[in-house]
């Protein structure tokens, strides 16, 4: 797998249970709007879907603002986490500590703000909506040469079901969420990307 594809993501990976109260469908965009600013804290499975056709596995985290952290399956373990400021790609298997990039550079930045209002016609690049899916996709206005965030969501009840991230060269890596759960308490240590190198490339 390659996780820098991710990145484009930061691919990280999609989110789930989300659900909100059943939409008579089609939805519109406040209430989507509504729904992902509604969305400050969750936890789940994602599955993710690499441009090479690569598949892999793992449990997320996700705290508002700026703040995800996905943890793969497998052997050698594999982890990334933004912590509001930057992505870290960490490897286990490596002893260099964690790659980092800016979260502004993924498009997965857009998802994880505390506030977006997708009638903002300089943000939506494209939205659709049917009696039972909805698919809208995002791009920065200040970083359009990043690439972009395809939101897939099922309207009866409304609930995010993944994304699709396409990098600046067309490269597209999507997430989907299972097992979703909304709200609770997470241990805001777990978005420390210093912290999480050194348990990782410990054990």
């Amino acid at each position: 797998m390659n996780r820098r594809d991710l990145l484009a993501l930061g691919a990280l990976s999609p989110l789930l249970g989300l659900a909100w109260p059943a939409a008579a469908a089609p939805v519109n965009r406040t209430q989507l709007s509504n729904y992902l600013n509604s969305l400050q804290r969750a936890e789940g499975r994602f599955r993710q879907t690499n441009p090479d056709g690569s598949r892999s596995s793992g449990r997320f985290l996700l705290a508002k603002p700026g703040r995800i952290r996905f943890e793969y399956d497998g052997q050698p373990k594999a982890l990334v986490v933004a912590d509001g400021v930057s992505i870290g790609v960490i490897d286990a298997k490596s002893n260099t500590g964690a790659q980092r990039y800016p979260l502004r550079s993924s498009p997965l930045s857009v998802l994880l703000r505390n506030n977006v209002n997708l009638n903002s016609s300089a943000l939506v690049r494209s939205f659709g909506s049917n009696d039972q899916r909805t698919r809208i996709t995002l791009v920065d206005p200040s970083s359009r040469e990043i690439g972009s965030i395809t939101m897939l969501f099922r309207n009866d009840p409304l609930l995010l079901d993944g994304w699709i991230i396409r990098d600046k060269a067309g490269k597209e890596t999507q997430i989907s969420l299972t097992e979703v759960r909304i709200g609770g308490q997470i241990d805001m240590g777990l978005f420390n990307i210093d912290l999480a190198a050194r348990n990782y490339q410990k054990g």
